[in-house]
């Protein structure tokens, strides 16, 4: 892993996490666009929303990563 890749994702509870630069940058999604996921997320059932956040380490949230990419699946 190189050091910017910690600033992306890391290891929390024994699981990948993963930042929102990431959830950017992985897919290519438009920073406005992962965004709206998570600020709508309430409107979609459970097995559609973006997940919640995993951890906050600064200000920084960091989002389960195997839940991230089920969502992108869905």
């Amino acid at each position: 892993m190189t050091s910017g890749d910690e600033a992306l994702r890391r290891v929390k509870g024994g699981r990948w996490t993963m930042g929102r630069v990431w959830g950017i940058q992985h897919p290519g999604a438009p920073a406005a666009t992962v965004a709206r996921w998570y600020a709508q997320r309430a409107q979609y059932p459970p097995g559609l929303r973006f997940p919640e956040a995993a951890c906050t380490i600064g200000r920084v949230h960091y989002y389960d990563q195997e839940s991230v990419e089920a969502f992108w699946a869905a």
